[in-house]
């Protein structure tokens, strides 16, 4: 491991509502991490060939419902 990085939480709600929106991909938030860590340039990786895992579906509908809300536009 070379480092740690942190995302906030309405960083991660944002990121699970554009997987859902744009790949229409139901994630939950620890799945959507990795992603919600190079979208907000928490990780630089100019030139580099990247991988995010995105996983698990374990998402609650009244989270999944504010999250639909809030993305909305």
């Amino acid at each position: 491991m070379d480092d740690i990085v942190t995302v906030k939480e309405d960083e991660i709600a944002n990121t699970m509502g554009l997987l859902l929106k744009e790949a229409k991909i139901i994630v939950e938030g620890a799945g959507a991490v990795s992603l919600a860590s190079l979208i907000y340039n928490r990780v630089k990786i100019r030139g580099e060939k990247v991988v995010c895992i995105v996983s698990g579906g374990n998402v609650d509908w009244e989270t999944l419902k504010e999250i639909i809300d809030g993305n909305e536009s």
